[in-house]
């Protein structure tokens, strides 16, 4: 979560519509002046005092025991009014310094959550695989390496009560293909997230050309999650923050509201599905940008989220947070062991659907519609509706493989709709899962 001065942000997050705040520091405050330290409440949260919610639901049906008490602990804390003072590590050495130190920053003590950059992860293996111009590694030696690395701080913050959080801007994945691979391996080193490149998103999701390069990447975070999974340590997973800002690909300026809806759904279903990673919280992060209130376009879809986070960019925004707010800082020695919590799950499998394609908004003769749509539905139709939300053609869906059903709008469906601003909605049983906003051409243009 980097912003555009360098500076690590604050942050503020909503689970399940409870906001919870996590702060981030910069290198530069990690020793701030004697008046700018934040005086803590004396003694520790107690699990007796946290109203927790009775029954939870994840994202993930097969998340782990200890990813659902953190989830729970977390709605405890709002309800308790605390903020957690959090730290962000964007680079090798700041892995290795808040791995052994003790007592810094603006509380003078341990942060309650870590969130790891996985840039770390990519700059890591980038160096152990060059190996300081010695005979390279291969990419199993370096990963080894690396992971051994990274679990050693990850055990050290684990012992130490600490939050384990782990974030993903990603590079330029254009960028990436064109540097070519090291040792047979893409290089994911750079910090390229903030050049934009067009129609970069169709091109990493499945079947687009840059999608393995993408599917790499998300195997590193894969990677360390089930790293940590094997010790019980859950984690909160933060893809592609200030998605409302411009300076992001994944950004308004880089990809439509569709396009980044799917660039997160897939994500989770990857991790989730794919990699059977069952240790992740997942949290949406739309940005300083996001307006307070508004329906948000952008937003995945309750089916894929755990958490939501609100950036604060500019250290001052803590200050005024702290001096204003009725909440408390929350650093790791006052945390309580949220592995304490005994948690009532809901799960079930997932029931949700999304259009695939098309990418643009326009509606022509042969358009084929596209939707993943998962719980096993009866029944999957497309209905076109025109700005007065009045039906205007109807379109059973076709399964041409698992979980994926089409339909296409002819010439003479199109005909009979006319050239008109409307909607198309998926919907599965009779419930809306998606809808898409359209216009309609008769004629091919």
């Amino acid at each position: 979560m980097r912003s555009m001065n360098g500076k690590r942000i604050a942050a503020l997050l909503l689970p399940a519509a409870i906001w919870l705040g996590v702060p981030a520091l910069s290198a530069a405050e990690a020793a701030p002046a004697a008046e700018q330290v934040y005086r803590l409440p004396v003694g520790q949260v107690k699990l007796s005092e946290l109203s927790v919610p009775p029954v939870i639901r994840l994202v993930d049906p097969k998340a782990s025991e200890e990813t659902g008490k953190l989830y729970a602990y977390l709605h405890g804390l709002r309800a308790a009014k605390y903020l957690l003072y959090g730290q962000q590590i964007q680079e090798p050495e700041e892995a290795a310094r808040w791995g052994k130190q003790r007592k810094q920053g603006a509380v003078q003590d341990d942060p309650a959550i870590v969130m790891l950059d996985l840039h770390v992860f990519g700059k890591l293996l980038h160096e152990k695989q060059v190996n300081g111009g010695k005979k390279p590694l291969t990419f199993f030696q370096a990963e080894k390496k690396v992971k051994a690395e990274l679990m050693h701080y990850a055990a050290a913050w684990h012992e130490r009560e600490i939050l384990q959080g782990l974030s993903v801007d990603p590079p330029n994945f254009a960028l990436v293909q064109e540097k070519g691979k090291v040792n047979e391996t893409w290089d994911y080193s750079d910090d390229t997230s903030h050049v934009l490149t067009e129609g970069l998103v169709p091109r990493i999701l499945p079947g687009g050309d840059l999608n393995p390069v993408f599917t790499g990447y998300l195997d590193l975070a894969a990677d360390y999650a089930q790293m940590l999974q094997e010790k019980g340590i859950p984690v909160v997973f933060y893809p592609y923050p200030e998605s409302s800002s411009e300076h992001v690909w994944w950004g308004t300026a880089g990809c439509s509201d569709a396009e980044f809806r799917n660039l997160y759904r897939y994500t989770v279903e990857y991790l989730r599905d794919v990699r059977q990673a069952h240790n992740l919280l997942y949290a949406y992060t739309p940005g300083k940008d996001a307006e307070s209130g508004v329906i948000d376009p952008r937003y995945p879809g309750d089916a894929f989220v755990d958490l939501q986070e609100l950036p604060i960019l500019y250290p001052g925004d803590l200050d005024r947070m702290v001096a204003t707010s009725e909440y408390q800082l929350l650093s790791a020695s006052r945390a309580a062991n949220y592995r304490a919590l005994k948690v009532t799950r809901r799960d079930a499998a997932p029931q949700y659907g999304y259009f695939l394609t098309p990418a643009a908004a326009d509606i022509r003769p042969s358009t084929k519609l596209r939707a993943k749509v998962a719980g096993s539905p009866r029944e999957v139709r497309f209905v076109a509706y025109d700005m007065e939300g009045q039906p205007v053609c109807e379109k059973r869906g076709m399964e041409d493989a698992d979980w994926i059903y089409y339909a296409v709008f002819t010439k003479a469906d199109l005909k009979q709709i006319g050239a008109i601003k409307g909607r198309i909605d998926l919907l599965a049983d009779g419930i809306c899962m998606d809808s898409l906003q359209v216009s309609f051409w008769p004629t091919v243009k």
